[in-house]
């Protein structure tokens, strides 16, 4: 199905497609948190009163720029297929069992780190965002996190397994909630790939399981993580599909996909151009539209070498690599040194302006605050994951274990 010259170079891309998600997520809570009728359509919350420009935006294909939730759907089934492909390639069992010993190990001292960065700033009053709500007009977002006491125990609670296991534990660093789905996803795949890695009409399976977990009320997530994990198959069969080598199937997946990944996740699309897709059988539009526009974007990017081409440049290469680290501490910025500094400059400015100034600084500095904690946590918590399971786990040839970009 893929067109690709190396796994190696197949990293490259599917990691620059990672970065790219990382990078909307953190437009999507600047965009949230300062202009949140980007988000909600709500033109008293508008700050472009001239003309409600973002309202405009909320309801059209433009706001995938900043579509959050889109981004997090596309980590989800790159997990799927990255976490297996290397299975399905060369058939080592050993490499399942490595993923899911080293799982917790990989997600868990990254998150444990953001937790704990979020605890001492919130012991020395670092964070602003409430105050930043109250000129932001996101009153009902930007100003309800870090509202509480810091506690200590409580912190280290949620950070060790308490957000691994329950969305809803992830209060010292709300976009954690994601890391519940990760880590669970994660073991789906593992598993599937073990069952009916290799059962012959396992993609049927796959299929069928995709569909329940797609229209299950609570569950429907996961059904990224199974698409993954049946394109990471599919992709290392000698014999495959021809039907997507068609560039223009390839141009209508990109398009459609980008199309499905803006519809709004909140918004109530009544007389916009996505009123007709509110169907009844959809338990969640927003984000079942989503997975499916992630998969599309998926598809495409796996049966294109111009896709290919583009997400391997140096800087979709560059925020790959710092992806995790991006998404586990940008919230945190925004709320501390982005809240204060936007408060200082919305003193002297006017408010467009303030923004304008705020963003134009906090991004080098996220991006350079992201690159060091993927030197220093991040990287190293790769490497922690790979000892632990060779020495307390008996493994006993050294080689690299099942390299992966996520």
């Amino acid at each position: 199905m893929s067109i690709t010259n190396s796994p190696a170079q197949q990293m490259e891309y599917l990691n620059g497609l990672r970065g790219l998600a990382a990078l909307v997520v953190v437009l999507h809570h600047f965009s949230v948190g300062f202009y949140p009728s980007l988000y909600t359509g709500v033109e008293k919350k508008a700050h472009i009163l001239s003309y409600p420009i973002e309202v405009t935006i909320s309801k059209t294909p433009l706001n995938v720029i900043f579509s959050g939730n889109f981004a997090v759907c596309i980590f989800f089934v790159l997990s799927g297929y990255v976490l297996t492909y290397k299975y399905f390639k060369i058939k080592d069992r050993e490499i399942l069992s490595s993923g899911v010993v080293r799982r917790y190990f990989r997600l868990g001292i990254p998150i444990l780190f953001s937790m704990v960065l979020a605890y001492i700033f919130m012991k020395f009053n670092f964070f602003h965002n409430q105050e930043a709500a109250l000129i932001t007009k996101s009153d009902w977002w930007l100003a309800t996190f870090w509202t509480f006491p810091p506690n200590f125990y409580v912190m280290l609670k949620e950070a060790l397994w308490g957000v691994l296991l329950n969305k809803e534990y992830s209060t010292y660093n709300t976009i954690l909630w994601t890391m519940n789905y990760e880590f669970l996803g994660s073991m789906l795949a593992f598993s599937l790939a073990g069952l009916f890695g290799n059962v012959r009409k396992r993609y049927w399976i796959y299929a069928l399981l995709a569909i329940l977990f797609f229209f299950d009320k609570t569950n429907y997530y996961y059904s990224a993580f199974v698409v993954g994990v049946m394109l990471g198959d599919m992709d290392n069969q000698e014999s495959k599909p021809s039907l997507f080598s068609n560039k223009i199937l390839n141009l209508f997946m990109l398009v459609g996909g980008l199309f499905l990944g803006s519809y709004p996740f909140e918004l109530n699309v009544e007389g916009t151009i996505y009123q007709n897709m509110k169907l009844d059988v959809l338990q969640a539009p927003g984000a079942q539209y989503h997975i499916l526009g992630a998969v599309f974007i998926m598809l495409a990017l796996l049966n294109s070498k111009n896709l290919q081409a583009f997400f391997s440049k140096a800087p979709f290469i560059f925020l790959g690599r710092i992806s995790f680290s991006l998404y586990l501490i940008h919230l945190i910025f925004i709320c501390s040194f982005s809240s204060y500094i936007f408060i200082y400059f919305e003193s002297i400015f006017k408010y467009n302006t303030a923004f304008a100034l705020t963003f134009a600084l906090s991004i080098p500095l996220l991006m350079a605050a992201s690159w060091m904690v993927y030197r220093l946590v991040d990287a190293n918590a790769v490497s922690a994951s790979k000892f632990i399971y060779i020495n307390l786990f008996g493994y006993s040839n050294k080689k690299e274990i099942g390299k992966s970009i996520i």
